[in-house]
């Protein structure tokens, strides 16, 4: 009898737990960030579905997919899936997450959103209300005040204006004087620096001097410089050839020139010199050489730098001058 009871009780303990092991709870919810939003602004909107599994229940993956809704555009979604499980019990959780942009300002309305569970019941959600506010209107200007921003406005273009024209006058000015410094100080080639400033103290006193010499006529002996000694000196002296190395090898090819023609002389420059020398010797080979030479010497006089070319070939430039004008 005992036995008997026993056995009624856990058959009916066992067909109790039957629904529970068949059925599955459905619930879906729907939430906003905000129930005010702004114009222009956009506000968010997830829909969640809840899955109850009993034990031995089969979870179904229910997403929510919307295509429209009334008074909005979805500018974006996203999707989110989870499931948790106590005890042989467990629970599974859809969402999708829209991103709603109100078209005009007033009252709108999310709809209810439904969906039909796999045993044919329907879930529904509450509407919700959202307020969407006008934009805010710039406030208006009055006729004094804009008169005003406009006045200053042209004020201040009339003093751009004057000041750009100040700044490009005092350009032109600036820019004239270093061009008249620079045509001021540029060396003469193969001078000294202590003969150009007694030159420049002295400029009177000399111009005397040199109609004194000429009216004399008094014969005056040049040295003829040894070209080739001196510069193996000067190679010696300055083993690096550098830009103070080039500058006494043109001054030594000058002095040189000068003892070897008369039609040559001291106050030339380089300019005159080399055409000078042209004019001596007129041969293709010469006038190439000169111009050449001509543009070391720019170098290294004017851009401090030094020659574009080798020394070797300079040398060879410079003995075919002196042999022209032997």
């Amino acid at each position: 009898m005992k036995t008997a009871k026993g056995f009624l009780v856990a058959v009916f303990c066992l067909l109790s737990l039957l629904p529970m092991a068949w059925a599955a709870e459905y619930e879906i919810q729907a939430q906003v960030d905000k129930t005010e939003v702004a114009f222009g602004d956009s506000l968010t909107l997830a829909i969640t579905i809840s899955q109850e599994l009993g034990m031995g229940g089969t979870a179904r993956s229910l997403t929510p997919n919307l295509k429209e809704i009334p008074g909005f555009d979805i500018a974006s979604s996203r999707t989110g899936q989870s499931t948790s499980f106590i005890n042989g019990y467990g629970q599974m959780r859809s969402q999708v997450v829209y991103e709603l942009v109100p078209r005009e300002a007033g009252k709108k309305t999310i709809p209810a959103i439904s969906f039909t569970d796999p045993e044919g019941k329907v879930h529904s959600t509450k509407p919700i209300e959202i307020t969407v506010l006008p934009p805010e209107s710039e406030p208006e200007t009055r006729p004094e005040e804009e008169r005003a921003v406009e006045e200053k406005s042209d004020g201040i273009s009339i003093f751009n204006v004057l000041l750009l024209l100040g700044l490009a006058f005092a350009f032109i000015i600036a820019l004239f004087v270093v061009f008249s410094v620079f045509l001021s100080r540029r060396p003469t080639f193969g001078y000294d620096k202590s003969e150009q400033s007694s030159s420049s103290e002295t400029g009177p006193d000399i111009a005397d001097a040199q109609i004194i010499e000429e009216s004399s006529k008094e014969p005056v002996e040049v040295v003829r410089v040894d070209f080739a000694a001196e510069l193996s000196r000067l190679k010696k002296q300055w083993p690096e050839a550098d830009n103070e190395f080039y500058q006494e090898l043109f001054a030594l090819f000058k002095r040189a020139c000068i003892s070897q023609s008369s039609a040559l002389r001291e106050d030339m420059t380089p300019d005159e010199l080399f055409e000078k020398i042209s004019q001596i010797n007129g041969t293709h080979s010469v006038k190439t050489a000169a111009a050449n030479l001509a543009r070391d010497v720019e170098a290294v006089m004017y851009a401090r730098s030094r020659p574009g070319r080798n020394l070797a070939v300079i040398e060879d430039d410079m003995k075919l001058l002196l042999a022209g004008i032997d």
